[in-house]
């Protein structure tokens, strides 16, 4: 079925017989991957319009972390270091 995955283990490091050295991963069937790839792709670029120019998160080719870090960091001096005008 296509909304079905199946889960394996993949153990990471330590001790085997420690459950918390094993991490879950979940398998998808591949036609699900490629069309909820496509979906997603689609729906961006239909939705790029819609987005406020202030967004910076989940956006192509914006790195949103660098960004908000460094409007952060600009409100902040501002704040601790104002100008009198």
């Amino acid at each position: 079925p296509l909304l079905h995955s199946r889960t394996i283990v993949l153990h990471k490091s330590g001790d085997p017989n420690t459950p918390s050295n094993w991490r879950p991963i979940s398998i998808a069937p591949t036609i699900y991957r490629l069309f909820t790839g496509l979906l997603a792709r689609r729906l961006t670029a239909a939705l790029q319009p819609c987005l406020s120019p202030f967004q910076a998160g989940c956006v192509p080719n914006v790195d949103g972390c660098a960004e908000n870090s460094f409007a952060l960091q600009a409100i902040l001096q501002t704040i601790r270091h104002p100008t009198a005008q």
